[in-house]
This record gives structure tokens, C-alpha cells and sequence, in this order.
């Protein structure tokens, strides 16, 4: 093996070293580059007109990089640049204001398009649910400004989103509560904001925040701009398309459905009735005497014999309802009948609309039950609309 002199292994040894450095340095100064330009804005609008190819191709990258002040300086430079300087200016603008959420919003607020709206977050959808023209824009317009931050999130960082509706619901929550000095107080449209982009069902809301989301659907401030002859049915379709979302707990939405009486609450009812549990079924069958129709008899006379308790002695009634039960009386109801006229609450006043209480849904024994039950089978033999598709 041949051996260098020991002076010889030294002057070669750092000669590696110091080449490794300097790689190094070149590579963390690619780094640095490629992260965030070096030059000034101003710097690389000049650059943009160097005779050097590979210095306006790398101006224009560094440009694309850029945030609200490349684009006030880009604009403010195009009127006195070259004619070639100018189109590389256009198309660079044009590109950093696609990606600019408060530039889009800016355009928006000044032009009241909804041709502007186009590519913002959730248009399609507020504009599917709510309308198209100036006064729903106007609105978009509203949401968008009340919670810039969770809209601007969506459309740059949609990944990080879900964690950031999260923490914007406990703030909400928290203005509703009682507190001697608060930081913040509710804002409808920040709530109507929130719903807009939670009720998008592949947006993810990490545990506990559907639940927050419900809660707030019963803010006394909300429910009275949901009444608001102003502002007609928008901030209802908001909340609509929320609570028709999978895997929330349906008892809040079902009330605030009840309350409003929107369209998407017979569909909230049919849902929970297909499965039938807890004590929800109790909600949603109210919900459909109030707003169902006689399509929806399949569904409820394939419950008659659920015998599934919602409401029992421990009451105090002395009497036990049962999901059947419930179910019987509504479908009597929906036909345009009196339950009473099949047993139900036989000894009330009839003086008075039939009232769906315990005492005149439920039953105090097995007998005075299938009594009703046999009733309604011998009024409504194997009726068409038993078998008929239920309602969706």
C-alpha cells in the first residue's frame, strides 16, 4: 500500500474540509433562496429588465414568491415600465391575486360581482344554498370579512383548517356566557361564517367542535336574525346545510328545525328514525307531525312495534310510551284523523286539537295498547301508502 507523507495526508485533508465548507455554504445559500428571496421587491422589478435571461427568470420566481406588498409594488411599477417589463408585471400579478385571499376579498367588497366571487371559499356552495345576486353577495361579502382568518385558511392552508374552526367555536362559546369583562361579544355573522364552513361535510371537525357548533344554533341573537324579515331565508339555508351533516347529535339541529320550521328538518327526522335510538325518536316524530307529509306514513308504521320506551312511569304519569305508540298517533295524524277517535286520550277534551302528551300517546297497560293498535290495522288495511317508498 502506498503511504503519503504525514504533510502531505495533512494539506489533503483539509483541502477536503474546506471544500465540504464551501459546498455547504452554497447549498444553505440555495436554501435561503429557495425559501425567501434575498433582493428587495424594488431590486427584482428592476431585474426584470436585465439584459441577463437567467436574471429576469430568477426576478420572476423570486416575484412569484411574493405577498401583499410585491402586489402593491407591482402595480404601482407597471404604468412606467417598459412595454416588455410590463406584460412579465401582468402576468406575475395575475398570479399572485389568484392566490391572495385579501386581495380577491378587496375586489369583491369594491365590485359586488359574483363573477369576482368565483374560486373564493364556499362560494359555490353560499351561492347554491343562499343566491347569486348583490344582496347574497353582500352577505358573502359580510362573512367573509368577520372571519377573514378562517376564510384565508381555507383557501392557502385547507389542511390546518379544521383545527382552526375548532379554536374559533370555543371563542364563540365563549362570548355567551356570562363573564364581568369580555373580550369579544357574538357576532352573528361570525357564527353564520362558521356554519358556512362547517357545514361543508368534507371538512372535518375535530371531537366536541359539532357539538359546540348545535349549541350556539340556540343563541338568542341568532335566532332572532334567522326570523329577520331582512335578512329572508339566508342564515336558515346556512344552518340547514349544517345540520344535515353526518354524525352530529341530532337533538339541538332537530329543535332549531322545529323552532324554523326549515326544509331540512323532515329530513333530519327521517334520518334518526331509520335508526330509531335513545330517545331522539321522540324529537323527530314531533318534528314530523308538525312538518310531515303522508309519505312518510312507511316509515313511521314500520315502527309500530318498536316497543322501545321514551317515556316511562318514572314520569309520573302512569303511563309508558312507547316509540310504536308515538309512531301510531302520528301516522293517525298525518292521515287527518283524531288519535282519539282510535283510543288515544279517549277521555279528553274534545273541545281542544289533540295535544301529543304522555297522557294521550302513552298507554297504561298491554291491553288498552293493542286495542289502538287493532284499530288503526282494521281502519288502514294494508293501505297503498304502507307500501309505498318511504320519504328520503
Amino acid at each position: 500500500m502506498y503511504f503519503l507523507p504525514h504533510h502531505c495526508r495533512t494539506i489533503c485533508l483539509t483541502a477536503l474540509l474546506l471544500s465540504a465548507a464551501i459546498c455547504a455554504r452554497l447549498e444553505a445559500q440555495e436554501d435561503r433562496r429557495d425559501d425567501k428571496p434575498t433582493k428587495s421587491v424594488g431590486q427584482l422589478i428592476q431585474d426584470l429588465g436585465s439584459d441577463s435571461f437567467a436574471v429576469r427568470r430568477a426576478a420572476g420566481a423570486d416575484l412569484r414568491k411574493g405577498d401583499v406588498d410585491a402586489i402593491s409594488a407591482l402595480r404601482k411599477a407597471q404604468p412606467t415600465s417598459t412595454p416588455d417589463v410590463k406584460v412579465q408585471i401582468q402576468s406575475i400579478l395575475r398570479e399572485l391575486e389568484s392566490k391572495s385571499f385579501g386581495f380577491r376579498l378587496s375586489q369583491l367588497q369594491r365590485t359586488l360581482a359574483s363573477d369576482d366571487a368565483n374560486g373564493l371559499p364556499e362560494w359555490d356552495r353560499f351561492s347554491t344554498l343562499v343566491g347569486s345576486d348583490k344582496k347574497s353577495v353582500e352577505l358573502y361579502v359580510r362573512l367573509l370579512k368577520s372571519e377573514a382568518e378562517l376564510f384565508g385558511t381555507a383557501m392557502n392552508s385547507p389542511k390546518t383548517l379544521p383545527t382552526q374552526i375548532q379554536k374559533r367555536t370555543a371563542e364563540l362559546v365563549q362570548t355567551t356566557r356570562p363573564a364581568s369583562q369580555k373580550t369579544e361579544q357574538f357576532s352573528v355573522d361570525s357564527y353564520a361564517a362558521v356554519l358556512l364552513l362547517a357545514g361543508n361535510g368534507d371538512t372535518r371537525l375535530p371531537g366536541g367542535t359539532s357539538t359546540a357548533i348545535s349549541a350556539l344554533l340556540q343563541q338568542s341573537q341568532f335566532m332572532a336574525a334567522v326570523q329577520s324579515p331582512d335578512q329572508d331565508t339566508a342564515f336558515s339555508r346556512l344552518a340547514g346545510a349544517y345540520i344535515l351533516r353526518d354524525r352530529i347529535a341530532p337533538a339541538v339541529p332537530i329543535s332549531f328545525a322545529r323552532r324554523h320550521q326549515i326544509p331540512e328538518g323532515p329530513i333530519l327526522a327521517r334520518r334518526v328514525l331509520k335508526t330509531a335510538r335513545g330517545t331522539y325518536p321522540l324529537s323527530a316524530m314531533m318534528l314530523l307531525a308538525e312538518q310531515g307529509t303522508v309519505k312518510d306514513l312507511p316509515l313511521l308504521e314500520s315502527l309500530f312495534k318498536n316497543k322501545s320506551i321514551l317515556i316511562g312511569k318514572r314520569d309520573r304519569t302512569g303511563y309508558i310510551v312507547e316509540i310504536g305508540d308515538l309512531a301510531l298517533a302520528v301516522a293517525i295524524h298525518l292521515r287527518g284523523e283524531d288519535p282519539r277517535d282510535f283510543g288515544f286520550g279517549a277521555n279528553g277534551d274534545r273541545t281542544q286539537t289533540f295535544r301529543f302528551v304522555p297522557e294521550t300517546t302513552g298507554f297504561d297497560s298491554a291491553a288498552a295498547r293493542a286495542k289502538v293498535h287493532a284499530a288503526y290495522a282494521e281502519k288502514f288495511p294494508a293501505t297503498p301508502a304502507a307500501a309505498q317508498k318511504p320519504a328520503e
